[in-house]
């Protein structure tokens, strides 16, 4: 039947260091009034990606905590509850599968909730698990939005916020 091909949304162009300043503020500006408030757990062990990243979800208004591996990702699922985890697939120590598996085996609900980015799509033991767990791949590199995207549906549903009543004080 051929070479199972991991699941990604649309290819797209790398993230990079050249943020366009523009469509940043049209992106935050779209979103002002619908936005999804979750935690996000964020686990890859290159700090360029933690960084922009997670400077860009939290732009978006996601509380997200950012990790630089496996183990230490672990941990904080153990001390917090997160709605959606995005996580490297290949990393030194505890990779992005023994996460997925051990996070899992703690808590059910994550078997749903996981995300994985990646740059080796081309290895048998990453098809072969991304075709038996049901998880999100996205291939590295990728456009934020196409992350936000898959987490936006994570995310519990923001209260209305242009209703006197539903603000914050």
């Amino acid at each position: 039947a051929g070479t199972p091909q991991p699941r990604s949304p649309d290819s797209a162009a790398p993230v990079s260091p050249e943020i366009d300043g523009d469509k940043l503020r049209a992106a935050v500006a779209a979103r002002k009034g619908k936005q999804r408030r979750g935690k996000v757990l964020l686990v890859d062990d290159e700090p360029f990606i933690l960084d922009s990243v997670g400077d860009y979800l939290r732009l978006m208004g996601i509380d997200c905590t950012t990790v630089f591996d496996g183990r230490r990702g672990l941990d904080q699922l153990t001390h917090r509850s997160f709605d959606a985890i995005v996580s490297d697939i290949r990393m030194p120590g505890m990779d992005g599968v023994a996460l997925y598996e051990a996070a899992c085996a703690a808590d059910e609900r994550y078997r749903h909730r996981f995300i994985f980015m990646t740059g080796d799509v081309v290895r048998k033991s990453t098809q072969a698990f991304m075709r038996d767990n049901p998880c999100t791949c996205l291939e590295k590199p990728f456009q934020f939005d196409a992350l936000l995207r898959l987490i936006e549906p994570l995310l519990p549903e923001a209260p209305d916020e242009s209703e006197p009543w539903m603000q914050r004080k």
